[in-house]
C-alpha cells in the first residue's frame, strides 16, 4: 500500500513540476493559457490594461499555488519513501528504479502534451 503511495506521490510531484514548467514560459512570452482568460468588456485602453494585469496575476497566483502544493506532497513523499525503505530494506533500490521507470513513461506523455499546448498558444 505504501509503495503505491510512493508511486502516486512521485507522479503527482512531477506533474506539478510540469505545470510550473508550462506556466513560467507563458509569463515570459506573454501567452495567456485558457484557464487564465478573463473577460472584461474591452471598451477602453484601461479595460485592456486591467484585463492583461488580471491575466498575469492569475498565472502568477497559479504558480505560487503549485509550489505550495508541491511542498506539501514532497513532504508526504519523503515520509512514504522512508517508510518503504524501512520495510523493504536492501530491496528498496531495485523497486525504486522500477517505480521511476513507470513514472518516466507517464511523464513523457505529459511533457509532450504541454509542449503541444505551448506551441498552439504561441501561434
Amino acid at each position: 500500500m505504501v509503495l503505491i503511495k510512493v508511486h502516486s506521490f512521485a507522479i503527482h510531484i512531477l506533474k506539478l513540476n510540469a505545470d510550473i514548467f508550462f506556466n513560467k514560459p507563458c509569463l515570459t512570452k506573454k501567452i495567456v493559457p485558457n484557464y487564465a482568460n478573463i473577460k472584461v468588456p474591452a471598451t477602453s485602453t484601461a479595460a485592456h490594461k486591467t484585463q492583461s494585469k488580471a491575466q498575469i496575476t492569475r498565472i502568477k497566483e497559479e504558480i505560487k499555488f503549485l509550489y505550495k502544493k508541491k511542498d506539501i506532497i514532497n513532504k508526504d513523499l519523503y515520509k512514504a519513501h522512508l517508510k518503504v525503505a524501512q520495510e523493504w530494506g536492501n530491496l528498496w533500490h531495485p523497486i525504486l528504479e522500477t517505480v521511476q521507470e513507470s513514472v518516466n513513461n507517464v511523464m513523457n506523455k505529459k511533457h509532450k502534451n504541454l509542449h503541444q499546448k505551448l506551441n498552439k498558444l504561441e501561434v
